[in-house]
């Protein structure tokens, strides 16, 4: 049983309130965690702040090459 039908069993809207909030807790701290680290790493005087200007170029480039090959893919599907 999924915990959403564990919720509607027991009809228990606190119960339900508190596992949203687990849940979304959950799926935010990594996020949360892994601005606060680039915050203090890329920040004035940090380790990585000549790094820092390749971020955005390599990003783009490996997007482009995913949605190339992707929509390569689409396009010519094999013939398998």
């Amino acid at each position: 049983m999924s915990i959403l039908g564990f919720v509607s069993q027991t009809q228990d809207p606190v119960l339900g309130a508190g596992l949203l909030l687990m849940y979304s807790l959950g799926s935010t701290s990594l996020v949360l965690l892994a601005g606060v680290l680039t915050g203090a790493s890329l920040g004035t005087g940090g380790a990585l702040r000549g790094l820092s200007e390749w971020v955005t170029p390599v990003a783009g480039a490996t997007l482009l090459m995913y949605a190339t090959y992707t929509g390569l893919g689409v396009a010519f599907p094999s013939a398998a």
